[in-house]
């Protein structure tokens, strides 16, 4: 009889370290693949391939993403913590004077207990340590997303550096080029204004010239820290950028950005997260139980007449259980979490209204830019250099002024300015719109 019970109380202790396996095992599944925070290919609107590898490297190499997901697995280590039994107590006493007894004396007893949470109540642990580390999950995602817009947010104003440099520089040498049929012209009897008139220009332009390229070491440098680098030369010039003109209409993305957005998936996680904790504050008010086994020490009894079971070594079997007599904790708990919940549920609807609300305006200035580059590529620019090819020639024929020349080659220097700018808006702005939903749009 004596045995029976013994095994009985080892099979709790077994029975109860087989169930947190098993939940262990069903919980698995949240693991995420964590290289992918680092290793996924970043989708662009472009192709480039030089960008492409720039978005690499800084996932891989930021800091800051890296912290983001360390915390994310420090959060699963969290789960096995929660559905865990309490360690088991073990105890030993010594008597100091002998207990005697028919048997014999009583040296030292020896006690082990085990406590056993309400059924239930170590699974809701879990599920909300599960909640907090999806949380952290996305709050990583999110940090992904920010250093992906910032690479191609930078590279865009680095390619359009370039591309403005460019622009300036040809349009430099034109007027240079100009110079010595102007010095023709003085030679003939012409006035000395109009070369006053293009060495001011000219001086103009290369002040322009000067100022973009001193403005390369700090696109560089905003570049290098994104990337996580700090030391080698400066980066080489970006190719220019080209469009595919594609607009997005906000009402189609919107639904992308619901499912998909990193800073509503963690408020989703969140409220989940007090959901769970408020059922797990509702179990805290159920009995915990406690199960022990009890053994003494005991010696052989002295004297002739010793009975037959003398020096038998009793042991019993200990059964308690808690009693959650104070109510009003346990309901103060439940609500506190019911007022977390309805607090993250509130802020949920704002967020969601403020990013369809960036949405909104991103796509527009999405399709603002892609309306000006068809405008300034198809039309302005061609009519414009049209315009001023016809002016140099009738300038050389004595038919058109300096002035004319001067004006249509501003004309044609803004408007290609203009239309690169409009391609570095593009691509910003696909970029945000690829941020607000979560990765790249189709």
């Amino acid at each position: 009889m004596r045995d029976a019970i013994f095994l009985g109380v080892i099979a709790v202790f077994l029975n109860t370290g087989i169930a947190h396996a098993e939940f262990l095992t069903d919980t698995s599944t949240l693991r995420h693949d964590g290289e992918s925070l680092q290793a996924t290919r970043a989708s662009t609107s472009t192709g480039d391939a030089v960008l492409d590898a720039y978005v690499r490297t800084a996932l891989e190499n930021n800091s800051g993403l890296r912290a983001s997901f360390d915390v994310y697995q420090a959060a699963l280590e969290v789960i096995p913590q929660a559905t865990a039994l309490p360690d088991p107590v073990f105890q030993w006493t010594h008597f100091i004077e002998e207990i005697q007894t028919r048997t014999g004396p009583q040296n030292n007893k020896f006690d082990l207990s085990q406590k056993i949470p309400w059924k239930g109540e170590r699974s809701q642990a879990g599920k909300m340590a599960q909640d907090q580390a999806e949380h952290l999950w996305w709050k990583a995602v999110e940090r992904k997303q920010e250093i992906i817009r910032s690479v191609k947010h930078v590279y865009a104003e680095y390619a359009y550096l370039a591309q403005h440099k460019r622009i300036v520089e040809e349009n430099l040498t034109l007027l240079r080029n100009l110079e010595p049929v102007v010095q023709v012209r003085i030679r003939n009897g012409a006035s000395q204004g109009d070369l006053l008139r293009l060495q001011v220009e000219i001086g103009k332009l290369e002040n322009e010239l000067s100022s973009l390229e001193g403005l390369r070491p700090a696109l560089d440098r905003q570049l290098k820290a994104v990337l996580n680098q700090s030391d080698g030369g400066l980066f080489p010039w970006p190719e220019a950028l080209a469009s595919d003109e594609r607009v997005y209409q906000s009402s189609d993305l919107a639904k992308v950005l619901d499912e998909n957005n990193p800073a509503l998936k963690q408020l989703n996680w969140l409220i989940t997260q007090m959901d769970d904790q408020a059922v797990h504050r509702e179990l805290m008010r159920k009995p915990d139980v406690t199960v022990g086994l009890t053994y003494i020490d005991t010696g052989e009894a002295s004297g002739a007449m010793r009975p037959s079971d003398s020096g038998d070594d009793p042991f019993g079997v200990m059964v308690g259980v808690s009693i959650p007599l104070w109510g009003k904790k346990y309901d103060a708990g439940v609500r506190e979490a019911r007022y977390k919940e309805s607090s993250f549920q509130h802020r949920l609807r704002q967020k969601r209204l403020e990013l369809h609300a960036q949405l909104e305006m991103e796509a527009y200035r999405l399709q603002d830019a892609a309306r000006n580059i068809t405008l300034y590529r198809d039309t302005l620019i061609p009519r414009t250099r049209q315009a001023m090819e016809v002016i140099q020639v009738s300038y050389q024929s004595g038919n058109s002024t300096l002035l004319d020349i001067i004006d249509s080659e501003r004309d044609l220097l803004l408007f290609e300015q203009s239309y690169w700018r409009a391609q570095r808006d593009y691509a910003q702005g696909l970029a945000a719109l690829e941020a607000l939903c979560g990765g790249a749009v189709s």
